[in-house]
């Protein structure tokens, strides 16, 4: 499993980006979406151990 860079230009549309990250490998599409709130942490990383917990990795800082 690889990195896959894409670059960004500014005459690309929001659709051409996200049809680029669909069109990569389920197992390559390394994305996390963290909306996070006044006071909470943003996620950066999330996965899961061998004995089947899921585990976060977050940003130090809270969101003011």
């Amino acid at each position: 499993m690889g990195l896959k860079i894409i670059n960004v230009k500014a005459n690309v549309t929001p659709e051409q980006i996200r049809d680029g990250l669909l069109s990569l490998p389920d197992g390559d599409r390394q994305i996390v979406i963290s909306r996070p709130t006044s006071g909470q942490k943003e996620v950066i990383a999330i996965q899961q151990s061998s004995d089947g917990k899921i585990e976060c990795e977050c940003i130090d800082t809270p969101i003011p």
